[in-house]
């Protein structure tokens, strides 16, 4: 496989990994404070434990983890780190759970054609 290919792989896995944990903030916290955790998290938290899991030198790997699909870099950190991230940022604002009329003409369409 060639070099830039596996760049290309691993930073889609990168850029994936931090929109999980993002999930958690939603209607919850400001851009910039998420933006600066973001990074924050990507290079102290997903790039040590994707290090240890893919790398043929890391301590994981070396133990015999197979991982192809991302499993503990990418779902367990994502998982736990937005467990994290929301315990933090307390719960969603009372306003944004109300119920909202539905406004899309060709959804509401749909949705009565296949009842």
């Amino acid at each position: 496989m060639p070099d830039l290919l596996y760049a290309f792989f691993q930073g889609m896995f990168a850029a994936f990994t931090p929109a999980l944990v993002l999930g958690a903030a939603a209607e919850r916290g400001r851009i910039l404070p998420i933006l600066v955790f973001v990074f924050v998290w990507a290079t102290l938290v997903y790039d040590p434990i994707a290090s240890w899991t893919w790398n043929s030198a890391g301590w994981a790997a070396k133990l015999g983890v197979l991982d192809f699909a991302g499993g503990t870099p990418v779902h367990i950190s994502s998982g736990a780190s937005a467990l994290a991230f929301s315990l933090m940022l307390g719960p969603r604002k009372q306003k944004i759970l109300q119920v909202h009329l539905p406004s899309s003409i060709p959804w509401i369409r749909l949705k009565y054609l296949f009842l």
